[in-house]
Protein backbone atom coordinates (compact mmCIF):
# COMPACT_ATOMS: atom_id res chain seq x y z
CA UNK A 1 0.00 0.00 0.00
CA UNK A 2 1.40 3.85 -0.80
CA UNK A 3 2.57 6.43 1.51
CA UNK A 4 -0.52 8.50 2.65
CA UNK A 5 -0.52 12.29 2.83
CA UNK A 6 -2.85 14.62 4.84
CA UNK A 7 -5.05 17.46 2.80
CA UNK A 8 -2.91 19.90 4.68
CA UNK A 9 0.10 18.21 3.24
CA UNK A 10 -1.31 17.81 -0.23
CA UNK A 11 -2.71 21.71 -0.32
CA UNK A 12 0.67 22.95 0.99
CA UNK A 13 2.51 20.94 -2.27
CA UNK A 14 -0.27 22.51 -4.40
CA UNK A 15 0.19 25.97 -3.28
CA UNK A 16 3.89 25.45 -3.76
CA UNK A 17 3.29 24.56 -7.35
CA UNK A 18 0.47 27.45 -8.36
CA UNK A 19 2.14 30.49 -6.17
CA UNK A 20 5.67 29.59 -5.87
CA UNK A 21 5.88 29.30 -9.88
CA UNK A 22 7.47 26.22 -9.61
CA UNK A 23 7.44 22.96 -11.53
CA UNK A 24 5.93 19.79 -10.29
CA UNK A 25 9.24 17.99 -10.90
CA UNK A 26 11.21 20.34 -8.69
CA UNK A 27 8.28 20.03 -5.83
CA UNK A 28 7.56 16.68 -5.96
CA UNK A 29 11.61 15.97 -5.65
CA UNK A 30 11.52 18.41 -2.64
CA UNK A 31 8.86 16.98 -0.59
CA UNK A 32 9.49 13.05 -1.59
CA UNK A 33 6.15 12.96 -3.32
CA UNK A 34 6.21 11.19 -6.94
CA UNK A 35 5.37 13.46 -9.32
CA UNK A 36 2.27 11.47 -10.92
CA UNK A 37 1.09 11.92 -7.67
CA UNK A 38 1.54 15.64 -7.42
CA UNK A 39 -0.20 16.33 -10.64
CA UNK A 40 -2.74 14.41 -9.40
CA UNK A 41 -3.65 16.82 -6.68
CA UNK A 42 -2.94 19.89 -9.07
CA UNK A 43 -5.42 18.35 -11.10
CA UNK A 44 -7.56 17.59 -8.71
CA UNK A 45 -7.36 21.24 -7.37
CA UNK A 46 -8.58 22.41 -10.04
CA UNK A 47 -11.02 20.45 -10.93
CA UNK A 48 -12.75 21.67 -7.95
CA UNK A 49 -11.96 25.42 -7.92
CA UNK A 50 -13.77 25.51 -11.32
CA UNK A 51 -16.60 23.73 -10.66
CA UNK A 52 -17.00 25.71 -7.77
CA UNK A 53 -16.60 29.16 -10.17
CA UNK A 54 -18.96 28.13 -12.62
CA UNK A 55 -21.70 27.19 -9.57
CA UNK A 56 -21.94 23.24 -9.76
CA UNK A 57 -20.26 22.70 -6.58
Amino acid sequence: MGRRYDVAFKEQAVRLVREGYRSVASVARELDVPENTLYDWVHALDHIRSSHLSGRG
